[in-house]
């Protein structure tokens, strides 16, 4: 960073509390080069580590936003985060995240899915999206649990990478007694997605924070029912343009 940042006009700096931001940031205000910043809505603490992250922001994390040419945000709920903390709205920008539609212009037939894991026609409830707890899967797993136990058939599929958590929602699987009602698709992209998607009775998106809702409305694509937590900026994605169901 030292010997290549007077190389550059403008360095983007994406998420907020990482050791690159505070090495790029330095090194960028040293040499009088515009940064900027999109925190992709991690400014709030939300509900791990917050005393790490209170200290990360005392030390140093404010003085890199305040320092920053211009913030970005993807939603309005981002824009609020700034300002929560004491930054200027003049100083923020909207800028969506694009989204290409192309890939759902044509769908796979229904049941390729369903076939592979043999489904059959059972109601499925799908899940989709990294494997971290600020997404909400035991809140799902909860909710199908309830769901089970009052007698519903249907299976609960979860496609995603693990991000740490898949121990211990594996362990919350079994002590509910839902092994054989709980499917661990792993990681899809391409086609292997779009069939998961189509063969879905509804995606299910209980994050406790969401910037946006990118899975949601890769769902919606391919015509298959929502439900989204409110709280975040997924919600609010939902809610302007009535995509489906708040929770």
């Amino acid at each position: 960073a030292r010997k290549e940042i007077n190389n550059f006009d403008v360095v983007h700096l994406h998420l907020y509390r990482s050791f690159q931001n505070i090495v790029v940031a330095y090194y960028a205000s040293k040499a009088n080069v515009s940064y900027v910043v999109d925190a992709h809505g991690s400014v709030d603490l939300f509900v791990r580590k917050r005393m790490l992250k209170r200290l990360f922001d005392r030390l140093i994390g404010r003085r890199i936003l305040s320092k920053a040419s211009c913030l970005v945000a993807e939603t309005k709920d981002g824009v609020s985060q700034y300002i929560n903390v004491g930054l200027s709205r003049d100083k923020v920008t909207i800028l969506s995240p694009p989204f290409s539609i192309s890939e759902y212009k044509t769908l796979p037939s229904h049941g390729k899915f369903r076939n592979e894991y043999g489904l059959g026609e059972i109601p499925i409830v799908m899940f989709l999206g990294r494997l971290h707890h600020i997404k909400g899967l035991d809140l799902l797993l909860d909710g199908f649990h309830e769901l089970i136990s009052r007698g519903v058939k249907a299976k609960l599929v979860i496609v995603g990478s693990d991000d740490g958590y898949e121990t211990e929602l594996r362990s919350r699987v079994t002590k509910y007694g839902l092994d054989d009602q709980v499917i661990f698709a792993g990681f899809l992209f391409g086609s292997q997605k779009l069939e998961a998607l189509v063969d879905a009775s509804v995606v299910v998106q209980t994050s406790r924070y969401e910037e946006g809702a990118w899975a949601p409305f890769e769902a919606v694509l391919c015509r298959t029912p929502i439900v989204v937590s409110d709280n975040s900026g997924a919600g609010m994605d939902v809610k302007k343009i009535d995509a489906g169901y708040l929770c």
